[in-house]
């Protein structure tokens, strides 16, 4: 193992390089996707709800691989915005998240927007090393889970 991978002060820390190169990915998509007025993280969560009718908040944690906790902080602006509605579900205990038609147009005029901005990120990246990156990322969010249930 090279003696600067232990040095905090060498720039080879793993978890500094994978957040640095998520938030200038977030910060590119951000500004593609600001004329419709969401963020990534919005137009993310909107898709995934637009794609399963009627999902309970357990079943949007697991999707999202979020907290029920985070989960709720990260609905709110999309409630607010009224791009989704939480319901009381049947068993009254349980609540649901419901696509609103001002969520569904909103998914619809970013779309293309998204689109966009992965074909400039394709662009900037090149189409073979973007598959072997997302070969890597998938197997280190692999690995990484498993460690983590592991060690918790």
């Amino acid at each position: 193992m090279d003696d600067d991978f232990l040095d905090p002060l060498s720039g080879s820390c793993i978890c500094l390089t994978f957040r640095r190169t998520a938030h200038l990915t977030t910060q590119f998509y951000d500004q593609m996707l600001a004329p419709a007025g969401v963020t990534i993280r919005q137009y993310s969560m909107l898709v995934i709800i637009s794609e399963h009718d009627h999902l309970s908040i357990k079943e949007a944690a697991v999707l999202f691989k979020l907290d029920r906790t985070t989960l709720s902080r990260n609905l709110k602006p999309l409630e607010r915005e009224g791009w989704i509605e939480i319901q009381t579900g049947e068993d009254r205990r349980s609540r649901q998240i419901i696509l609103t038609g001002k969520g569904r147009s909103t998914v619809m005029k970013a779309t293309p927007m998204w689109q966009e901005a992965q074909k400039r990120m394709l662009a900037v990246l090149g189409q073979e090393n973007w598959q072997e990156i997302r070969q890597t990322l998938d197997r280190a969010n692999t690995a990484l889970a498993f460690s983590l249930s592991e060690l918790f």
